[in-house]
């Protein structure tokens, strides 16, 4: 269309004017022309831009798009992780509650264990205190003749002997005066007869009527000292010691035991 508009001014142009203004003429069309092609690039070059701007317009949009898509994604998360976080905090504040009244039940506790361990360390005091009274007691009793002797005499009813001599050896030796000496003498005796160790018995025995002649353990001891005479088998010492008890003490029970054994002996001739 503006090809024959351009073709239609020429021409009426070629008709009406002379060949200079033809020359002329043609000359301004053809800057026309070149104007014209030159408007054309420009347009396209523009109308490319445009394209171009258009396709970053969308690039843009479509990224704003997933920008905000992005955005609600993260504020989905952070609401997740507002809820996860607020969850938490109630666990928490919960454990802590729960720990809190642990820690009370547990200082409760403690402190009825405290009481318990004083009240245990009063008491382990007052026992240690009755210990160390009764071992001053027992050491005292150590040394005390009689409870030695009592204790001598315990064993030797146990059947416990050798623990019984061991006792009496030791009055004699640490209270030879005491009173209970003369009666150990005679329990070492003792103590030998029942083991029927005779000879150490007769030893024994002779000690008491030796170094004790005025106890009352004298007529006992020639009583066993004979008896243990005849068990080793000399009957003749044994009948002297016999006859010493019926003529020293004729009245006392050894005595009476004393003819019963020689009524024994004589019927045995």
């Amino acid at each position: 269309m503006k090809r024959l508009l351009i073709i239609g001014i020429s021409f009426f142009l070629s008709a009406c004017a002379t060949s200079g203004d033809v020359q002329q003429l043609q000359n301004d069309v053809n800057d026309a022309k070149m104007g014209v092609y030159e408007t054309k690039a420009a347009i396209k070059d523009l109308r490319a831009k445009v394209q171009n701007y258009d396709e970053t317009l969308d690039a843009i949009k479509k990224s704003q798009a997933d920008m905000l898509s992005r955005v609600d994604s993260l504020n989905s998360d952070v609401e997740r992780l507002n809820g996860r976080l607020d969850e938490e905090s109630h666990h928490i504040e919960t454990s802590l509650k729960g720990i809190n009244t642990g820690k009370d039940v547990l200082n409760s506790r403690l402190t009825a264990l405290e009481a318990k361990v004083n009240d245990l360390q009063n008491r382990l005091s007052i026992i240690e205190a009755a210990q160390k009274e009764k071992a001053a007691e027992e050491a005292k009793k150590q040394n005390d003749p009689q409870y030695i002797y009592n204790s001598a005499m315990d064993a030797f009813n146990a059947n416990k002997t050798k623990v019984a001599r061991d006792k009496f050896k030791r009055i004699l030796q640490e209270f030879p005066k005491s009173e209970n000496a003369p009666n150990a003498q005679f329990w070492i005796g003792e103590t030998y007869f029942k083991e029927k160790d005779y000879d150490n018995a007769i030893l024994a025995y002779e000690d008491v009527i030796k170094n004790f002649p005025k106890s009352g353990k004298v007529a006992a001891a020639l009583l066993k000292q004979g008896l243990s005479f005849w068990a080793i088998g000399d009957k003749k010492t044994a009948r002297v010691d016999l006859n010493r008890v019926i003529e020293r003490f004729p009245k006392s029970e050894e005595a009476k035991t004393a003819r019963a054994k020689l009524r024994e002996m004589a019927k045995k001739k």
